[in-house]
């Protein structure tokens, strides 16, 4: 069979027809692109340069940034829609979607005349009667009908249009655009035309900048001028950069007879900034303020000779501003060091210049020199009054340079008078709650604090004895000194309070309190003494007191059931994950499970940590207040509190963090592997926990028993005790010969 001629040369032609109308419709679409790019690259480069007045380097930016923009309109709308191949089936595919009438009759001829593929199994009839009917119905057809061109004509016109514009305005304004051509395609320094011309009076060339100087602090006037034969702005617009505040902006009207002076006034100048003058379309030049510093003080020492009775070394203070603390009847010794050559110096105290002058020294060398050399060192010393009434005092230095600068404010301090204050103590309580037992030992966490020194402490207690009359017995108050107090500024001691000793009885009330003394003599006044905020105790049995901590106990307990269950779970889990693991690979689910388990672990490490705190609460006060059998308190320590506090801490933080990890793994098997080793490991904590709680639940149950057997004695003791006075009641006066036995007994 041959199929050389399925193809006619009628089709091709059309075919190749509408191949070089497609392109000449795709080169239009992309001229009208590039030419609006270009237009506007044009006017945006104008309008930015016209605007901002910029230098080489900004215009070859803008420049720069505008060609890349055309070049990728370029690339976008010319040259990657112009590289895209145009086959004959591609064509074909075109004008049958475009004809329905064609029902792929076109592309099947091509595919029978070029593919050997298509045509087995197929009728040679067939064939030429479909290659027959597709050339039929090309021969009615137009070539061209896909192509838009009348839309790509209508889109001419509106690059057309940008062009006319650019031409109208380049006719209308050809001296601004020939300006443009020169500063933007030549690199060309020249200026746009202005109306309006600003001229800085003042400064000097420095590195193509006006400089000004102007002393630390002091203020600085900037004037500037606008050339009465051009445009006057009625103000002009000062444009700051600060380094500490950033740009800032200030409008300055104009002044002088014409309106053409412009003055701004800088005060406090604290250091170098540049700015730069606007108005109306005219911009001066940058212009940068330098600071020049005024002779000042720097490194200052000073040095503090506490009065004797205070006892304290005497100290070295080194700042550069300041509050400068003092104790009256001090004195105080300075030296320091100014930023520049001094000519003269002067102390002065609340505006007085203090009796012993101030010496020139050198800054290598405390040896004394003439004034003429320029030495920058100084020392100096004066006292305070030993009693004043003021609470604080100025301190001045005035500072005159080599040059001539005199600075009234080379350094300024404010001294405090520092008089006595009180001291300052705070009692807290360790290890017992409000309720303990008539035999317990109180730690008391004891701090003070005195600028002259910790005398000693005195913890006072005052019991409150319950009375079953009407009339209560007054309070006693016991004052305890502290042993062992050193004698410094801040003290914190533990003094271990004996209740033992004082006999208290069941419902008693004690409120404790300490009392700090300083060291200063009594002579000296006050305020000496302070004392703390009270706490207040209260006397309970032991059997009420081992009840509640057997309540406390049993609700640990009850708690720490959940934390068991939780670690069983977190061990079933870990397990099933590796089982799934190594029948179903590692998928989202396991590492989403794998992150449950392991932060189910971290929490359930927290909660031994908390209960094995609390148990230690518990085993403190039991110990504070002599409670409890010896057995069932090392039972807890050893076999309860250490235990938890050995598992949390570090183990299963660790296989927390390990089952994090494995949560974030790739590796199927690694994970697998670490996955089996956490189940066993958690598989032991599960059993651990078990033992704990076992353990935890015997020991409370025997702490229930053993307090209701002490209760049970207790009370049978009591009972026997009341019958026996009841008993000495009835029969005492039995065989007393003075007296008779009334009728009714």
């Amino acid at each position: 069979m041959v199929f050389d001629n399925l193809v006619t040369s009628d089709i091709r032609a059309k075919l190749n027809s509408l191949k070089w109308s497609l392109r000449a419709n795709l080169f239009g679409n992309a001229m009208v692109w590039i030419v609006l790019a270009l237009v506007a690259g044009i006017f945006l480069t104008l309008g930015i340069d016209y605007a901002l007045h910029m230098d080489r380097a900004q215009r070859g930016l803008i420049v720069l940034l505008t060609l890349a923009g055309i070049a990728y309109v370029v690339w976008r709308f010319g040259l990657r829609p112009l590289r895209v191949p145009m086959g004959a089936e591609e064509l074909a595919l075109v004008l049958e979607n475009h004809y329905g009438a064609l029902d792929d009759r076109l592309i099947s001829t091509l595919q029978f005349a070029t593919h050997s593929q298509a045509r087995m199994g197929a009728s040679e009839a067939m064939v030429k009667k479909v290659a027959h009917q597709a050339g039929e119905l090309m021969e009615s057809l137009d070539a061209n009908g896909p192509v838009e061109s009348k839309r790509t004509l209508k889109r001419l016109s509106i690059p057309a249009a940008a062009l006319v514009i650019l031409v109208l305005y380049s006719v209308c304004y050809s001296q601004v655009m020939g300006l443009w051509y020169k500063r933007n395609v030549l690199f060309a320094d020249v200026q746009w035309p202005q109306e309006t011309y600003l001229s800085i009076e003042g400064g000097r060339e420095v590195d193509g900048k006006l400089q000004f100087r102007v002393v630390r602090g002091r203020s600085l006037n900037v004037t500037v001028k606008a050339d009465a034969d051009h445009v006057v702005p009625n103000e002009v617009t000062f444009h700051m950069d600060f380094p500490g505040l950033g740009t800032v902006a200030e409008n300055v009207s104009g002044a002088g007879a014409g309106g053409n002076i412009y003055v701004k006034n800088f005060t406090n100048v604290a250091e170098p900034f540049e700015f730069y003058v606007t108005g109306n379309d005219a911009t001066t030049r940058d212009c940068y303020v330098k600071v020049v510093d005024p002779p000042e003080l720097i490194d200052v020492r000073f040095k503090i000779e506490y009065p004797v009775y205070m006892d304290r070394p005497q100290s070295e203070i080194e700042f550069e501003r300041g509050v400068l603390t003092v104790p009256p009847g001090s004195c105080v010794s300075l030296s320091g060091r100014a930023n520049k050559p001094l000519a003269g110096a002067r102390l002065l105290l609340d505006g007085k210049e203090v009796e012993t002058p101030l010496r020139l020294v050198s800054t290598d060398k405390t040896s004394e020199r003439s004034t003429k050399t320029g030495l920058k060192g100084l020392t100096g010393h004066f006292y305070l009054p030993e009693r004043t009434k003021k609470s604080s005092m100025k301190l001045q230095f005035e500072l005159t340079d080599t040059e001539g600068i005199t600075n009234e404010h080379g350094a300024t301090y404010a001294i405090r008078i520092d008089p006595d204050r009180p001291p300052t103590v705070s009692m807290n309580r360790k290890g017992v709650r409000s309720d303990v037992t008539a035999k317990a030992r109180i730690p008391l966490i004891i701090k003070g604090h005195d600028d002259c020194g910790v005398g000693r402490f005195d913890v006072c207690v005052t019991i409150v004895t319950p009375s079953k009359t009407t009339t209560a017995p007054a309070p006693t108050t016991k004052k305890m000194p502290v042993p062992g107090v050193p004698v410094t500024e801040d003290v914190e001691i533990i003094y271990e309070l004996e209740l033992e000793p004082m006999k208290l009885k069941v419902g008693s009330l004690i409120r404790v309190h300490t009392v700090v003394r300083d060291t200063m003599p009594e002579s000296f006044g006050g305020p000496n003494t302070s004392k703390s905020l009270v706490q207040t105790f209260k006397i309970v049995s032991e059997e009420e007191l081992m009840t509640e901590l057997v309540r406390i106990q049993r609700e640990i307990s009850q708690e720490f059931v959940g934390t068991v269950m939780l670690q069983g779970q977190v061990k079933d889990k870990v397990r099933a994950v590796g089982d799934r693991i190594g029948s179903t690979g590692l998928d989202a689910e396991v590492r989403r499970e794998l992150g449950v388990a392991g932060m189910a672990q971290r929490q359930i490490a927290a909660q031994c940590a908390t209960a094995a705190q609390r148990l230690g609460d518990v085993l403190d006060e039991m110990n504070y207040n002599r409670v409890g059998s010896q057995v069932k308190k090392q039972i807890l320590s050893s076999e309860i509190i250490q235990p938890l506090l050995k598992i949390s801490k570090k183990p299963m933080i660790n296989l927390g963090a390990e089952l994090t990890r494995a949560s974030k793994g790739t590796d199927a098997s690694v994970v697998g592997q670490i996955t089996a080793d956490a189940a066993n490991t958690a598989d032991g904590f599960y059993t651990e926990l078990e033992k704990i709680l076992k353990v935890m639940q015997r020991n409370i149950r025997r702490q229930e028993l053993e307090n209701r057997l002490d209760l049970i004695i207790k009370a049978g003791m009591r009972i026997r005790e009341k019958i026996r006075r009841e008993a000495e009641k009835d029969t005492g006066t039995i065989f007393d010969t003075t007296t008779k036995p009334e009728k009714d007994k």
